[in-house]
């Protein structure tokens, strides 16, 4: 045994630890895979060959929907002062949601209305059908319930 490590319960003592539920305690139903969110687009670029920026892609929906989360004001001012704003504001224009403003602030951050308006916009439209394209090479990626597919060619690599 080492001095700085607590001692180990005996073999015959130790008990095996529960697995994780597979179902979300809130919500009692099986976790959902990550969909095309506003949150998602603000991370993802094209990275084909030759492209050197390739952000913020454009969206072609041709599907949006919108699914009711909960709201988490903390998280929502945490990830609003790392989000790429202008790209943001641009994609939830492109998907219809007008009403964000064009600049970040801490009096916004404060607001509870407009946190409803950010949670709506980041986290409840989710594009389902359609596209995302590259501003430099044009390349399509396609999006297909709700999961984008950003793989590229052998020959884009």
């Amino acid at each position: 045994e080492h001095p700085c490590r607590p001692a180990r319960e005996p073999p015959e003592r130790r008990t095996a630890r529960p697995a994780a539920p597979r179902l979300s305690p809130a919500r009692s139903r099986p976790a959902r895979p990550h969909k095309m969110k506003l949150l998602t687009h603000n991370m993802l670029r094209c990275n084909a060959k030759g492209v050197k920026v390739g952000f913020p892609l454009r969206i072609e929906p041709s599907q949006v929907e919108t699914r009711e989360t909960d709201m988490n004001p903390e998280f929502l001012r945490m990830i609003a002062l790392r989000l790429e704003w202008a790209a943001f504001r641009q994609a939830a224009a492109q998907l219809g949601v007008q009403d964000i403003p064009e600049t970040l602030s801490e009096d916004s951050l404060r607001n509870e209305e407009f946190l409803k308006v950010l949670h709506r916009a980041l986290l409840e439209t989710v594009v389902v059908e359609g596209a995302l394209v590259c501003p430099e090479s044009g390349r399509r990626f396609p999006i297909k319930n709700a999961i984008p597919n950003m793989l590229l060619n052998e020959d884009e690599v």
